[in-house]
């Protein structure tokens, strides 16, 4: 009761607040980015053949193993795709694990944390980005990919909903559906 603002994240944040305490007081100052430090992607290919995933590594909320289960797929159609993995946390031996046992080494990487002054001038380097996460509150790693001009594809999640305007910046997929992924 001793508080006068709260602050979220994002709109979806600021609703789950609101439902889970009944309070009004709360309002949404986003997360910002410093869009000169980017790099935009002026070259395109018509077919991706570079993937990049960026988040720390929790697969019950970042999805990660939803990617792998779909670049596995995907090996098993034929496709050959690299991707690399830029984060770590309490999951990443799991992440190094699951890429073991589908036998994506040779393609796929867990290349840990890097800085982000990295990524701002690497990310257009890629011909898509995946954000597979089962839940977000914003998705900062999804608007800087964005911003990049990288072809993005994000799970149909609050967050990712209202970062790409419902799917207008960005491809989505179902939430948890490795398939749909997949075929996206």
């Amino acid at each position: 009761k001793s508080v006068d603002q709260y602050i979220a994240i994002s709109e979806c944040v600021r609703a789950s607040f609101v439902r889970q305490t009944g309070m009004q007081n709360c309002t949404v100052c986003y997360n910002g980015i410093t869009l000169e430090n980017f790099v935009t992607k002026t070259e395109y290919r018509e077919k991706p053949q570079k993937i990049v995933c960026v988040g720390r590594v929790l697969f019950d909320v970042k999805g990660q193993d939803i990617l792998i289960d779909a670049l596995t797929r995907l090996k098993s159609q034929g496709y050959s795709l690299a991707c690399d993995f830029y984060g770590t946390g309490s999951d990443y031996e799991l992440l190094k694990h699951l890429i073991e046992k589908n036998n994506l080494q040779a393609s796929v990487k867990a290349l840990g944390n890097i800085p982000n002054e990295y990524l701002a001038k690497h990310l257009h380097e890629y011909d898509l980005a995946v954000q597979a996460s089962r839940h977000e509150g914003l998705g900062i790693s999804a608007i800087e990919t964005m911003v990049c001009g990288v072809p993005t594809i994000l799970s149909a999640v609050d967050g990712f909903l209202e970062v790409s305007k419902n799917g207008q910046y960005a491809m989505l997929f179902a939430n948890e559906s490795a398939a749909e992924l997949c075929d996206k």
